[in-house]
């Protein structure tokens, strides 16, 4: 620029005069968004004035991050899922980090680990950068869940009226581990430290049963895992004895109720009984025509064994009562509850050849040390 010195300038801004503006060189060290506009400068000496040409100052802003990634916390091998939001006046390009280290390929605003793995956890945060510049995100912290790995329990058979105990086991680093019944059958228990408790009973014979047993760890953020597995129960056979009220030394009976809940062709029992309250005169009557024999015989003092066979084309199945067991009560006993347990229950099945068919009973028979009809053979059956 020529002319006579010396020179004065003043700079404007969109036409107006900028305070302090009066260097030949105009600086803006901290450049905003509200500095953005037409500039000039007048410089003036004593033959008079020149206006420059304006020039317009265009700022450009870094990204704004509007939404932070989270923190987040999942179970080992479930996804997680980062994002980010920002806004820019020119396009921005995105980078990943995890623990301070770029992951390849992880451009987006989403970041997704599909299969996450316990080495996935640490913190995560994202570079967005524009023309102007770098934002860099909050750090977020992704936490793994490892659930406990509960000890595998193979598939269980049971017979009913007897319990069955499991101790499980479980591995993981946030010890102490508790147990808990995820689903099971109705009675079943276990322990907080992981002791499987069940005892069927006999309306659950020859049934097959769920049991879920879950782990859950100490962690801050407990993880649990379960396991299942199936209980088989056997087949229920029982027999029991109804309630009498007798005088001493008079006669009387008592019924005979059958539960089995598989279907079978031979059933035998031993009843227990009290040698000073009963004598040995016991007897069998069958109210159902389809037993085709039947028998009782006391084989030992106060052990009396009880035995029927039916057809195999019409086994028992389910509760039944087939009739009476009639016994005589010794003469001159004070008053007392006595109780007939039954022991040893067996029974046939239909797969299972049944005995030889003896001659038929008549419908009471006299028990004795040498029956009138022909035993029925002990059958190998299942005990109640």
């Amino acid at each position: 620029m020529g002319g006579a010195l010396p020179f004065a300038y003043q700079w404007q801004k969109d036409g107006a005069n900028l305070s302090g503006a009066t260097n030949a060189t105009l600086s803006l060290p901290n450049a905003q968004v509200s500095d953005e506009g037409w500039y000039s400068v007048i410089v003036t000496n004593r033959a008079g004035e020149v206006h420059s040409r304006q020039a317009w100052l265009e700022v450009l802003v870094p990204p704004v991050i509007t939404l932070q990634p989270l923190n987040t916390t999942n179970l080992l091998g479930s996804p997680a899922v980062f994002s980010v939001e920002a806004t820019s006046e020119t396009p921005c390009s995105y980078q990943w980090f995890q623990n301070g280290i770029a992951r390849p390929g992880e451009t987006n605003t989403i970041l997704n680990i599909p299969a996450r793995q316990s080495a996935d956890e640490g913190h995560y945060l994202v570079e967005v950068r524009n023309l102007a510049g770098t934002t860099t995100s909050r750090d977020a912290y992704l936490k793994v869940l490892v659930p406990p790995v509960i000890c595998p329990v193979p598939d269980q058979v049971v017979t009913v009226g007897r319990q069955l105990v499991i101790t499980n086991c479980a591995s993981d680093p946030q010890a102490p581990i508790s147990f808990s019944l995820g689903f099971g059958p109705p009675g079943a228990t276990v322990s907080s430290n992981g002791i499987f408790r069940w005892t069927p009973g006999c309306a659950l014979g020859s049934s097959t049963n769920l049991v879920q047993i879950c782990a859950t760890d100490s962690d801050t953020t407990p993880s649990s895992s379960c396991i299942t597995f199936r209980v088989a129960v056997l087949e229920c056979i029982e027999a029991a004895l109804g309630k009498s009220i007798v005088l001493a030394g008079q006669t009387s009976s008592v019924p005979i109720q059958l539960i089995s809940t598989t279907i079978l062709t031979n059933m035998a029992f031993t009843v227990i009984y009290p040698v000073d309250r009963f004598t040995t005169n016991f007897t069998l009557a069958i109210n159902s025509p389809d037993i085709i024999t039947q028998h009782c015989e006391v084989v030992t003092p106060g052990q009396l064994q009880v035995s029927f066979t039916l057809p195999s084309n019409r086994p028992l199945y389910g509760p039944t009562k087939i009739g009476e067991l009639g016994f005589t009560t010794l003469p001159d006993q004070p008053s007392a509850f006595v109780s007939l347990p039954i022991v040893d229950v067996t029974g046939l099945k239909p797969t299972v050849p049944p005995p030889p068919t003896p001659s038929a009973c008549p419908d009471v028979s006299l028990c004795s040390a040498k029956p009138p009809c022909s035993s029925v053979s002990s059958a190998t059956g299942h005990r109640s």
